[in-house]
Formats: C-alpha cells, sequence, structure tokens
C-alpha cells in the first residue's frame, strides 16, 4: 500500500469542489466521542428522498501519524471484510470487497480508486438486503475546514468491470445512488479532539433500492455503514495493519 500513499501525493488538483463544507456535528457528538471514540448522525425524509450519514471518529496520532495514513487506511478495499469482522457489528456482512485496476489522471481530473464490493445489509421489514456495486474514489480540494478530502460515488449506470467470477453488473444492484466523502480535519479546527489526535469524518448520501420509507431505513444504514468504519479506524488490527 505504499505505492497508493505515494499516488496520493501526486495527484492533479480536480475543480468545482471549492468552498464545500463539512456535515454539521451533532450537538451531543462529544458525549459520544468520549464513550466511544465517535458519534453519528442520520437525516432522512419521512416518505421519499435519499438517507443522509456522517461519522466523526476520533484517533490518536499515534496510529494515523500522517494525513495519507488516514486515507491509506480507508483506500485499502481489499482489507473492508476484515474490518467488519474486527468491529464486531452483526448487521452488514461483505462477500467480497475488492480494488480494481485505477483509472489513470487526466489532465483537469484525479487518478480514480476502483472498488467492487458485494455485500448484505438487515434491513427493516425486508431482511437482509443484498448490494452489488463498483465505486469510483478521488481526491479532491479539501472541503473547507479539512486537511484532505476524498470523494466517491457508486457507478449507477452501464457495464461495470467486476473481478473473474463474479456475475456480469449492469449499474449497481440494491442501491440506486450513493455519492460521499472522507475528510481528514485538524483538531486544531475542531472541539472534538486535543492535538495528539486528528478527526476523521465519513459522510454519504444513499437511495436504497429497497421498497420502504426512508426514515425507516436510515438507522439500518447508519448501523451498516458503521460496521466497517468503526472496525476501519478504531480496530487496527484488522486488515494489513499498515499505517505511514
Amino acid at each position: 500500500m505504499k505505492n497508493l500513499a505515494l499516488a496520493l501525493g501526486l495527484m492533479l488538483p480536480a475543480v468545482g469542489y471549492a468552498g464545500k463544507t463539512l456535515p454539521n456535528v451533532p450537538s451531543d457528538c462529544m458525549d459520544d466521542i468520549e464513550l466511544q471514540s465517535y458519534c453519528a448522525s442520520t437525516k432522512a425524509p419521512i416518505f421519499k428522498g435519499p438517507v443522509k450519514v456522517a461519522f466523526f471518529v476520533v484517533v490518536g496520532k499515534s496510529e494515523f501519524p500522517s494525513v495519507e495514513s488516514a486515507v491509506e487506511r480507508y483506500m485499502d478495499f481489499d482489507a473492508w471484510a476484515d474490518y467488519v469482522a474486527a468491529s464486531g457489528q452483526d448487521n452488514v456482512e461483505i462477500d467480497l470487497s475488492t480494488t480494481l485496476d485505477p483509472i489513470p489522471a487526466k489532465e483537469g481530473s484525479n487518478e480514480v480508486f476502483r472498488q467492487y464490493s458485494a455485500y448484505r445489509m438487515k434491513a427493516p421489514v425486508v431482511g437482509w438486503q443484498e448490494v452489488r456495486a463498483v465505486s469510483h474514489n478521488y481526491e479532491v480540494p479539501a472541503y473547507d475546514g479539512a486537511l484532505t478530502s476524498v470523494d466517491f460515488v457508486i457507478q449507477n449506470s452501464g457495464s461495470q468491470e467486476v473481478p473473474v467470477g463474479e456475475a456480469p453488473l449492469n449499474g449497481s444492484e440494491g442501491v440506486k445512488s450513493q455519492t460521499g466523502s472522507l475528510h481528514v480535519v485538524s483538531c486544531e479546527k475542531s472541539e472534538l479532539c486535543s492535538e495528539d489526535q486528528m478527526l476523521l469524518i465519513y459522510e454519504s448520501t444513499i437511495t436504497p433500492d429497497i421498497d420502504i420509507l426512508p426514515s425507516v431505513a436510515a438507522g439500518a444504514i447508519k448501523d451498516a455503514i458503521g460496521g466497517i468504519v468503526i472496525g476501519m479506524f478504531l480496530e487496527l488490527g484488522a486488515g494489513d495493519g499498515e499505517v505511514l
């Protein structure tokens, strides 16, 4: 994964992201962080529309001594199943998460790191919801208040490349749309942490492909994402264990 960190440092600047802001911190976030090192929030319309989820995770600089180490941990797509196992959560199960060949950088755009994932999440009313998708992940100019930001978007149309042995995939399955970001924030710009720590923010906007109310689905979506994020940043025995 060393080459990935190097590549992140050489990406070309993208355009159109200046002035984007970080998600609002929940009012009770500090209490949760003191108890479990993270807090989470959800926002969903009652009847129709996407679900918005945000996680605020405080980590020590002894575990993540650089911005690149945090981004590299996220980009280690092959380790995502290990992250879920390490988190101890039982609301999400990953059959396969793997890295596809990146799309090279072009003038005016960054290199795109691609992830193929096949997983299931517990959903109210319908039981386990199966999801398969390819995501595109790329560094963008840092959002206001962040040291660095990585955006991602699920590819929801067209024929997708999949690993050998996987069924053909057209668009995405189990999710209509999903976008999101990972941000690394200096504790000098946040009251949630101290100078020997850093704040990591994962946010995502999701429209699931299930016929239940977004206000009902929101809790299950938050729990499923939490099963990945908790293991990713708070259980460092998962994955290859490499930080920079």
